[in-house]
């Protein structure tokens, strides 16, 4: 039997569809940059602030950790089902972080 077709073999986990999918955020962040350059003077004006810190920086800061913190735990995943709930928990909720960041940062 062809080893790549063995159901019992494990050892290639669950591919990189999801991998590539946790990155997203970061993706995202490059496009806004590259696209918008005025992105970083909007995410990084203050006020409104958090202790001094622009909340925008605040924001893109929780947002890319949660990110790295996506991708760490789908490369560690075992199944689909685990993937697919980082992805929901982690990545989806970083990527909407990175694109508010200056939108929360403008005074309303």
């Amino acid at each position: 039997m062809d080893p790549h077709l063995d159901p019992e073999d494990d050892t290639h986990g669950i591919g990189n569809t999801p991998l590539l999918v946790s990155l997203l955020p970061f993706a995202i962040l490059v496009v806004l940059y590259v696209l918008w350059p005025a992105y970083g003077g909007a995410a990084f004006q203050s006020p409104p602030d958090i202790i001094g810190i622009p909340i925008g920086m605040v924001v893109l800061s929780i947002a890319l950790a949660w990110a790295a913190l996506g991708v760490y735990l789908v490369s560690e995943a075992t199944s689909y089902p685990t993937a697919v709930l980082v992805l929901l928990v982690c990545t989806a909720p970083s990527a909407f972080g990175v694109v508010t960041a200056p939108w929360l940062a403008t005074p309303q």
